[in-house]
């Protein structure tokens, strides 16, 4: 089983996940506090699964998979992330919908693939407080990759990063690490943004992996 599992943990130099950008560092030790200490006071947390979810922008039926109504406007500090994010890559749309999930020690989240149908073509998502290993599963080819998330990084999702592999954390308390070190977990903020496709259609080159042929596919 160990060696099973190291052969799955590999460095992005030698395995490239095509459209995954990882930028390590991008909110500030400071600003990271000041998020965390503003989301701790929160007290709209609402319980999903083992795991707790705050919505801004729009809301997220988990039940259907797909995303609700209109919802309260993003946090100052969100805003500040994107125009630093926009000077890097001015490609980056104007995000609509935030997802922020609190992941207690041990806890995870099942592999799935963001819904094609509900949103666009990037996806954003920031690490607080805590690292973690985030596996990813190539859906057409059944390869795994195991991406190493630091605290405070981003990473974007887009093309075939976004469509065309499903994105996992598994429930546990610890990681192996590369370097066969363990590293105790400790909890974790995500910070999840998304555009809002108002066709409620995909388009994208993947239409066999899309909403209406995926679901099969999003169980371990």
């Amino acid at each position: 089983m160990y060696q099973s599992f190291m052969k799955q943990i590999e460095d992005l130099n030698e395995v490239t996940i095509p459209g995954l950008i990882l930028l390590e560092e991008f909110v500030p030790v400071e600003l990271e506090k000041g998020i965390l200490q503003e989301l701790y006071s929160n007290t709209a947390w609402v319980p999903v699964q083992d795991r707790s979810v705050l919505h801004f922008g729009y809301s997220f039926n988990y039940d259907s998979n797909e995303v609700g109504l209109p919802s309260l406007q993003f946090p100052p500090y969100v805003n500040s992330l994107l125009e630093k994010l926009k000077k890097l890559y001015p490609f980056i749309s104007n995000m609509e919908q935030l997802t922020i999930q609190h992941y207690p020690i041990g806890t995870g989240i099942p592999p799935h693939v963001d819904s094609h149908s509900s949103f666009g073509s990037i996806v954003l998502a920031f690490s607080l407080e805590s690292p973690v290993i985030m596996e990813f599963k190539n859906l057409q080819t059944g390869v795994v990759v195991n991406i190493d998330l630091p605290e405070r990084s981003l990473m974007i999702l887009k093309d075939e990063a976004r469509y065309a592999w499903s994105h996992a954390i598994r429930a546990r308390k610890s990681d192996l690490l590369e370097d066969g070190r363990v590293r105790e977990r400790n909890q974790r903020v995500s910070l999840t943004l998304r555009t809002v496709n108002p066709e409620k259609i995909c388009h994208c080159e993947w239409p066999d992996l899309c909403d209406r042929n995926i679901a099969h596919l999003k169980k371990d």
